[in-house]
């Protein structure tokens, strides 16, 4: 009796499972006929997810319905990045919207400005509100007559892979060049920066021949860029324009940024006020604004000298007096220096070392006296 109670227990859990199996065979076997309604009952369900979190998102943060432009244009009216306004709307702080227009006569926009100041904010909100129309969506701003694009391209930030062997500017480079492979006038095009991670002349010279080559095609591409020098293409290629972000100077409160996109190219690109502003030692941005003084002076661009600028010409003298003024004086040791040279500090006991201590500060409020 005891044997045939273990073989029952023992035989239980595979019974089970055997039950189990059955049922959910027989489950499959009766579901299997209403395939195509499950699924197409699920295609609607994530289709009613989607576009009621769209909806929602749209009306929290004032997005708006873009209109289909079958002409190729772009049109934006105070677009914003969705982003960075919800992350200062939880600071306290407001977005500054800027528009951007792009039309027939309008394919590359050369955008210059100090860092900080929003040009990547400007970049980046532009590309996402053209991938929220693609995706049906309302999008962040106060109008927008939108062109359907092929691709929407990006070149941005910088990163490396040093596993393989791979550098920032090799795939900054790698990036660029998909870029050109596949761009067409159909596509969007994003660059936060070109030929950073080279010489200046060679990072000039990429970034030259690349505008030039997006505005032959007619893509409709945005570039931010520090290289003032590519200001002067606007003269020469008709479809391409100037745009800087708007900076404000003033002894007061040195530089402010008022982060709107106006027309025209900047002066200069406000580095060593944004070092400041990072907190690096007055000492370092003095020197930085004196070197930066030279260079400014210097006749010649690197460009017309076909190298980097030298700031150890011994020959300028204007570099020379520089150097000399932010040297500071080597000044003949004091006697309580020589003192200290003299102790040999391995032999000094620690009465003896307290005895000087005391000695040098009597002479140092002597000396103050």
């Amino acid at each position: 009796e005891l044997k045939a109670f273990e073989e029952r227990i023992l035989s239980a859990e595979a019974q089970v499972l055997e039950k189990e199996t059955k049922i959910f065979e027989t489950i499959l076997s009766q579901t299997i006929q209403y395939t195509r309604s499950i699924q197409y009952a699920s295609r609607a369900v994530a289709e009613i997810d989607l576009l009621a979190s769209f909806a929602e998102t749209a009306k929290k943060n004032r997005f708006i319905r873009p209109t289909l432009c079958t002409e190729g244009g772009i049109s934006i009216t105070n677009g914003r990045h969705p982003v960075v306004e919800k992350f200062l709307k939880n600071k306290g702080k407001q977005f500054i919207p800027n528009s951007l227009f792009m039309g027939s006569n309008s394919t590359v926009h050369i955008i210059t400005g100090p860092n900080m100041a929003g040009k990547s904010t400007f970049l980046r909100q532009n590309a996402i509100i053209l991938y929220l129309f693609h995706l049906g969506s309302f999008v962040p701003a106060e109008e927008a007559i939108l062109s359907v694009r092929d691709y929407i391209f990006t070149r941005i930030g910088a990163g490396d892979s040093l596993a393989t062997g791979e550098s920032t500017f090799l795939i900054e480079m790698q990036e660029s060049a998909n870029i050109l492979r596949h761009a067409t006038k159909d596509s969007f095009v994003i660059l936060d920066e070109i030929g950073r991670g080279t010489s200046t002349t060679d990072g000039l010279s990429i970034a030259w021949a690349i505008t030039e080559h997006l505005h032959e095609q007619g893509v409709k591409t945005l570039f931010a860029t520090h290289y003032h020098e590519l200001i002067s293409l606007a003269e020469s290629l008709p479809c391409a324009e100037n745009f800087s972000v708007q900076v404000l100077e003033n002894r007061e409160e040195g530089v402010v940024f008022l982060h709107t996109i106006v027309q025209g190219g900047a002066e200069k690109s406000f580095g060593i006020a944004v070092a400041k502003l990072a907190g690096i030692p007055f000492c370092i941005t003095k020197r930085a604004e004196d070197i930066l003084e030279v260079l400014e002076r210097t006749e010649k661009t690197p460009a017309e000298r076909g190298s980097q600028i030298s700031l150890f010409d011994t020959e300028n003298a204007f570099v020379k007096k520089k150097v000399h003024q932010s040297t500071p004086k080597i000044q003949e040791k004091s006697e309580m220096e020589e003192e200290i040279q003299k102790i040999d500090l391995l032999e000094v006991t620690p009465r003896k070392a307290l005895e000087l201590l005391f000695l040098w500060k009597d002479k140092i409020k002597k000396n103050t006296h």
